[in-house]
């Protein structure tokens, strides 16, 4: 019933056109497949270093639920929740945010921050909110060795982005 509307609608039309003209989708969704196939690998190597449960298998981020999931020799997807402990949960989480910043850190304009803080990364090993010495020393040494493996893991990732990525580790 209003013209005014009408022209308006119609002029918005045109533009929206003009610029899907521009912009080539097919360039896009080829971009984010090398994206997501690096950040694959990327999470891939540090699951690895972290010998987390299912770290052999293919990972993908999945971007509509934003989580990982994992492909087994069914053709069958898994989803991070699905399997494993919280230990094996810490692993995933760690190796995707490590990833992730690994991605961002390849171009000098993006916004993210170059650190990250990790709170309580052992908790998952030892989750007594104090732990003393005493309880350390009588740990399973496995328990202690995958705590070892965190911070292996931690500065395996600061040095592949050449130091440019500050890690900010809090514990008790």
């Amino acid at each position: 019933e209003d013209s005014k509307l009408t022209q308006q609608l119609n002029q918005i039309s045109r533009q929206i056109k003009l610029l899907e003209e521009k912009v080539d989708t097919s360039i896009i969704r080829q971009k984010e497949r090398i994206a997501l196939d690096r950040l694959a690998n990327s999470i891939s190597h540090y699951a690895r270093r972290f010998k987390a449960e299912r770290s052999e298998d293919p990972i993908r981020l999945n971007t509509s639920d934003l989580t990982l999931d994992f492909g087994n020799d069914l053709g069958r997807q898994d989803a991070l929740w699905e399997i494993g402990s919280g230990s094996n949960y810490m692993a995933y989480h760690v190796s995707a945010l490590l990833a992730l910043h690994e991605l961002f850190l390849r171009h000098d304009d993006h916004p993210v921050p170059s650190f990250i803080f990790f709170d309580q990364p052992s908790q998952a090993y030892f989750p007594e909110l104090n732990v003393s010495e005493d309880q350390i020393s009588g740990a399973k040494q496995d328990d202690v060795e995958r705590v070892r493996r965190i911070f292996e893991v931690l500065a395996n990732a600061i040095k592949r982005t050449e130091g440019r990525l500050q890690i900010i580790v809090l514990e008790h």
